[in-house]
Order: C-alpha cells, then structure tokens, then sequence
C-alpha cells in the first residue's frame, strides 16, 4: 500500500484521531489560561480596592502554574501518536512494543469518546474530519522523499499562522502596556501591575513568544531538508525528528488562529493539484 492509501486504514485513523483529541484537550486548557489572565486582572483594573480579586489574582496565578503542566503532558501525547502515525503511513521502523502500547491507550480512549472518533475518523478536511490528511503525495516517489513532501504543506500552514500570532503578539503586547500606562500614569506603577497583577498574562505572553521563536528556528532547520529535490533514509530520520521537536513546542492557542488561514492555503494546494 502507499503512503497515500496507508494514512486512511482504519489503524492511521485512530492514532491521527487520538493525536487531535490530545491536541483539542491541550487547547482547551491553554484556553482556560488564556481566560485567568486576561478576565481577573481587567475586573482588578475595573474594581482596583477589592481584596477579594487580589486573592483570586493570587489562585489564578497558581492554578495557570498546574494547567501549563497539563498543557505540556496532553501536547506530547498528541505529538507521540502523531509520530507513530508517520512512521506507519511512510515506512519508518517502528518498535513493535510502542506501537502496542499506543494503539492499545487509543482503542480505550475510543470506545470512551465513540462520537468524538466517528466524526473524525468519517470526515475529511473539507469537515473538519482526519481522513487524508496528507494531500501532496506521489506515490512514485521513495518514501523518504513522499515524507518530505507531506511536511511541505505543513511548513505553508504553520509559517502562516505563526506570522499571523507574532503580528496579533506584538498588538497585544504594545496595546496592554499602552492601556496600563494611561491608566495608571507612571513607568513605576506600569511594570507593578504588569509583573504583578497581570503576572499570569505577561507570563503567558513571553512564554508563547518564546516557543513561536523556538518554533521558528526549528522549522528553518526542517526547511533546509524541504528546500532539496530529494533526500537519503538518513536524513528522512533526522528530518522526523525534527518535525516531532516542533510538534511539542507548546503553542496549542494556533488552534484558534488556524481558521483565519485554512481558506487561503486550502485555495493554493487547489490550484497546485488541478
């Protein structure tokens, strides 16, 4: 079977499924952090004498602290099923006792979630669904250079979102000490309330700036290897490994940004297959 015919077996499926349902959970979380640092400190703004929101301010900051860390768990389980199902689609030696392992935790996750799994695994991406998801294969090509095409489109849609976040970042940035510096007229008390009661929110925002340079320079590596006609077994190695380290930056909030994109790049890869 090729690479094209192997990523909808009923096997790739269920671990791309299990990839998103990890993927959706880690997004949901982050949300929810997204929500405790922007929402407490604006009512402290708003209601700057209530004792009660400084204490929520302080529950908020170390509540956000044990989501991240289930952010980071649910991201990498999303990213090891999603590296199993690579290996699968495009002939990468799997061990057999991983392989097992994961497929096994996907199956009780499935019979647990039936409605969420039948969606996904019956739907393309025209529905939001997983079923080829890989669109950019040639089934002539050797495998490691089919994989290389399948990142192609990948690189396209995130080096999109990720200017799409760094352009939202720094408006948000540069209106969120504008607005604290009006209001509260002073350098002194701007950086108080910024590393202070909006500890979570500044947090938050230099942690995903981070990760999207992080991001960044690893895709510029992955993009050497996209950049070559063909590549050796080797270096298709080296370029999954590369491609698994970007998929556990954590930047679960490209999830929200991804709609803005998929019209345009969906258009272009239309164009490109005819």
């Amino acid at each position: 079977m090729t690479p094209k015919e192997l990523q909808n077996t009923e096997e790739a499926l269920l671990l791309q499924a299990t990839a998103r349902y990890y993927y959706n959970k880690a997004s949901n979380y982050d949300l929810v952090i997204w929500g405790i640092a922007i929402i407490l400190p604006t009512f402290k703004l708003v209601f700057p004498n209530a004792q009660f929101l400084t204490f929520l301010l302080v529950v908020g900051f170390i509540v956000s602290l044990f989501l991240e860390d289930t952010v980071e768990k649910k991201s990498n389980q999303a990213s090891e099923y999603k590296l199993l199902f690579d290996k699968i689609v495009f002939g990468f030696e799997t061990p057999a006792n991983e392989k097992e392992r994961l497929i096994f935790k996907a199956e009780a996750l499935k019979r647990n979630n039936l409605t969420f799994f039948t969606v996904q695994m019956n739907g393309d991406g025209s529905s939001r669904g997983i079923k080829s998801w890989y669109n950019n294969l040639d089934s002539i090509k050797a495998f490691q250079n089919q994989y290389k095409e399948s990142q192609v489109e990948t690189s396209d849609y995130d080096s999109k979102i990720s200017k799409l976040l760094k352009i939202l970042f720094v408006l948000v940035a540069v209106s969120f000490l504008s607005v604290l510096f009006i209001m509260n007229a002073g350098l002194n008390d701007t950086m108080m309330f910024a590393f202070v009661s909006f500890a979570t929110l500044t947090k938050k925002i230099i942690q995903t700036w981070k990760n999207l340079n992080k991001e960044v320079s690893i895709r510029n590596k992955v993009n050497k290897f996209l950049s070559k006609n063909s590549i050796t077994t080797e270096e298709s190695y080296e370029l999954l490994k590369l491609v698994d380290e970007k998929r556990k930056v954590l930047l679960p909030i490209k999830k929200f940004v991804y709609p803005a994109v998929h019209p345009v790049l969906e258009k272009y890869w239309t164009s490109l297959n005819g």
